[in-house]
C-alpha cells in the first residue's frame, strides 16, 4: 500500500495531475475551497493505479534525489 505522504509528493511533482474537485467542504477547520495535492485526488488516479502511468516514473524520479 502506498503511503499518502508519497502520494502528496509524486502529485505536486507530477505534469498529469488534474484535481477530481475543485472546490471542497472541509468542517475539520479547512476552509471552503480547499484540497490536497495528492493522487488520490486526481482524476487519473482510479482504483489505486494511475491510468496515466506516471506515478512509478515519478516516485523513481523523487527517489534518485
Amino acid at each position: 500500500m502506498v503511503s499518502e505522504d508519497l502520494k502528496m509528493t509524486v502529485a505536486q511533482n507530477c505534469p498529469g495531475y488534474h484535481p477530481r474537485y475543485l472546490y471542497s467542504q472541509m468542517f475539520s477547520g479547512m476552509s471552503l475551497g480547499s484540497t490536497t495535492e495528492s493522487c488520490s485526488n486526481c482524476v487519473h488516479y482510479i482504483r489505486r493505479k494511475c491510468e496515466k502511468d506516471l506515478f512509478d516514473e515519478i516516485k523513481e524520479k523523487i527517489q534518485l534525489h
